[in-house]
């Protein structure tokens, strides 16, 4: 999007989308800051897909993005870093169909 559309305009698009309801305060936080890398690593419009998806996954690899996993009472959502966080570690959040992205 931030290609497309610019960092501006994407920026207040997806803090829209990601306030609406059924967010849990966890997993809005980790929305609004893996977004803010995503659009950081879409600012160049000349960078072809390959490249950004390869940029998204050594931000993710590289622990700058941060995941949900389960807090010491082994239920509620906290965040945690990327690098901190084997794949199987993570956790869905209340009304979230897919699991979140973190190291292999």
């Amino acid at each position: 999007m931030t290609q497309e559309f610019g960092a501006d305009w994407t920026d207040r698009y997806t803090t829209a989308h990601e306030k609406t309801g059924g967010n849990v305060a966890a997993r809005e936080a980790m929305d609004l800051y893996n977004n803010h890398l995503g659009r950081d690593i879409g600012q160049d419009k000349n960078t072809d897909d390959a490249t950004l998806r390869a940029q998204v996954l050594d931000t993710i690899d590289n622990g700058k993005a941060v995941v949900i996993v389960a807090g010491p009472d082994g239920k509620s959502p906290q965040l945690a870093w990327s690098r901190d966080t084997p794949t199987d570690k993570t956790i869905v959040g209340p009304g979230v169909g897919i699991p979140l992205p973190a190291t292999k």
